[in-house]
């Protein structure tokens, strides 16, 4: 079912006046595009394949919008790990090949062998849990770069003690500096680092994010996830690409539509279970020239006499 929101012709005319006020960066060739030295990335053995494009398909869109998407151009190397550039020349992401610690099916804090275990016992569970890989190679001046369940391997066999929260957070730190332009000026700071969700299962070596602020939904962001072998696995820098000056006027435009659309959709779901809205919040950011509003819209759903719930919903909206 598709619902419509009214967009008044001021609101038009605030969105054109934002896209044309903001100064636009010159288009560098990928060939000109100096590839960084870190020892994990190898710059020497990535190629360059060109632009793909690049989708943000995260939610409903509102009033006809469009999905946001933008040209990138990609290197990669022989091994399938890959690193894109928007087409400013600006490092944008960096993916590992492998899968890490995510899905691991030997988890590092909750399948810590038995003490009372004999050494034959653990061997045992070690081989039956993770299964064979091959020998890392220890030639070269570069750190050794194993896989998870290598490392968890050796872990449980008394054979490696994995980093401390200060080792990852030195490593996070110091590669963020090294990609992100200005990274002094990302004074937002959220780490989450050797953390176990019981909930979820899900143990989290190490994932780093920063961000350079804005206004209040506009905010260069850059992220860093490193598994439990200090392999960094992602990298992922995203640019508002929005002038101090415009950005509380586009949250301000954004925020107002998506809570108007929002009160439609969610009563029309819930009906007379729907209480009200509880929460807004928008990331703005312009992509392939156009700005957009991801904004995420929490409600308050309950029967009478019943206890409560928040359900939230992500919202997709541009500026024309």
């Amino acid at each position: 079912m598709t619902h419509k929101a009214r967009i008044t012709a001021s609101v038009l005319c605030t969105a054109a006046l934002l896209l044309t006020g903001c100064s636009r960066t010159k288009t560098v060739a990928q060939d000109k595009i100096k590839l960084p030295g870190l020892w994990w990335i190898g710059s020497d053995n990535f190629t360059a394949d060109g632009k793909v494009t690049r989708s943000y398909d995260s939610g409903i869109r509102i009033d006809g919008c469009d999905i946001p998407t933008e040209e990138v151009y990609v290197f990669s190397n022989p091994d399938g790990d890959r690193l894109f550039y928007d087409l400013q020349g600006r490092f944008r992401a960096y993916q590992y090949h492998i899968t890490s610690a995510y899905d691991c099916s030997c988890d590092p804090i909750m399948n810590m062998p038995d003490p009372s275990l004999s050494k034959e016992a653990v061997q045992k569970r070690i081989a039956q849990a993770v299964p064979d890989l091959e020998v890392p190679d220890e030639n070269g001046d570069a750190p050794v770069q194993m896989s998870d369940r290598e490392m968890i391997r050796l872990s449980l066999d008394g054979w490696w003690t994995p980093p401390d929260e200060e080792d990852y957070r030195t490593e996070a730190n110091s590669d963020l500096k090294y990609l992100v332009p200005d990274f002094q000026k990302y004074t937002e700071l959220n780490e989450v680092i050797e953390h176990y969700d019981e909930t979820s299962g899900e143990y989290t070596p190490c994932r780093v994010t920063a961000r350079r602020r804005y206004g209040n939904a506009a905010a260069d962001k850059a992220e860093i996830v490193i598994n439990i072998a200090r392999t960094v696995e992602d990298v992922t820098v995203e640019y508002a690409d929005i002038s101090e000056k415009d950005a509380d006027a586009v949250s301000e435009q954004f925020t107002g539509k998506a809570r108007a659309f929002a009160e439609d959709y969610f009563q029309k779901q819930y009906g007379e279970s729907y209480q009200g809205i509880s929460g807004i919040s928008c990331a703005c950011r312009r992509i392939g020239g156009k700005v957009y509003g991801f904004c995420t819209v929490t409600c308050t759903v309950g029967e009478s006499g019943q206890p409560a719930a928040e359900i939230s919903e992500e919202f997709i909206v541009s500026g024309s």
